[in-house]
């Protein structure tokens, strides 16, 4: 019988330690390296985004619409609403309003989807849900354009057509893309199903409260947003585009 050498199984051992050691820090760190090099690409891709992003625009009948990259993509804004705290003369007045419309606080060309042009790879109708004074943002695919389709009241459970979440930060309140609003208090909402209408695209009323004579009231309300929130800014609805 062999006689082990207990000196050299030790030596060994320490040396499959070292070397163990060794492949686990430079794997840290060239995971650390990555890591860095990952948060630098994507602070250079937002720096060029910011700079592709100055004064981008594109006239959609005869309106004047801010064009952005994001996401890798870009982007037009097809709608925006700034309720400035439930004023009542910031919500639309009618469907006619909402589908075009060129002012401070509204802007809209809803009525009008179909006219803008959609580059490859870009499919429609991909969208982009913000709010500015929430975090997070909705974006999907629908097949449908919301201008037009309407979906019945049912369980709440119902989508716009060929709804595909790309990233979701809410989908509370019947959530399930937008459609045409079977509530009389807004054009456009996201409660797809159900006669809610959080998300409210083209809002024509205030929410909780009724909407404010003037600047000066204490009362202070909005628009439904996402997750039962009043929003009291703006809800912007972008498109991409290419």
């Amino acid at each position: 019988m062999k006689k082990i050498n207990n000196k050299g199984f030790a030596v060994t051992t320490i040396l499959y330690s070292i070397i163990a050691l060794i492949t686990m820090t430079l794997t840290l760190i060239l995971s650390i390296m990555s890591g860095i090099k990952k948060n630098q690409d994507d602070l250079v891709e937002s720096i060029k985004d910011e700079l592709n992003n100055t004064k981008r625009t594109m006239v959609v009948q005869g309106i004047k619409l801010p064009v952005k990259k994001a996401y890798g993509c870009t982007w037009i804004r097809v709608f925006h609403h700034n309720s400035s705290g439930g004023l009542k003369s910031n919500m639309f007045t009618n469907e006619t309003e909402a589908a075009k419309v060129d002012l401070p606080n509204k802007q809209s060309v809803l009525g009008y989807l179909d006219t803008i042009t959609i580059k490859s790879p870009a499919t429609k109708y991909e969208f982009l849900l913000e709010y500015p004074e929430v975090s997070g943002y909705n974006r999907w695919y629908q097949s449908a354009n919301p201008w037009t389709t309407t979906i019945a009241n049912g369980t709440g459970n119902e989508t716009a057509p060929g709804y595909r979440a790309i990233q979701i930060s809410w989908n509370t309140n019947y959530w399930g893309g937008l459609t045409k609003s079977t509530s009389s208090a807004t054009t456009i909402n996201g409660s797809v199903g159900s006669s809610n209408w959080f998300f409210a695209i083209g809002a024509y009323q205030c929410h909780p409260a009724s909407c404010r004579d003037n600047p000066d009231s204490t009362v202070v309300t909005g628009i439904p947003g996402p997750n039962s929130l009043s929003i009291k800014g703006s809800v912007d609805l972008w498109m991409r585009i290419e």
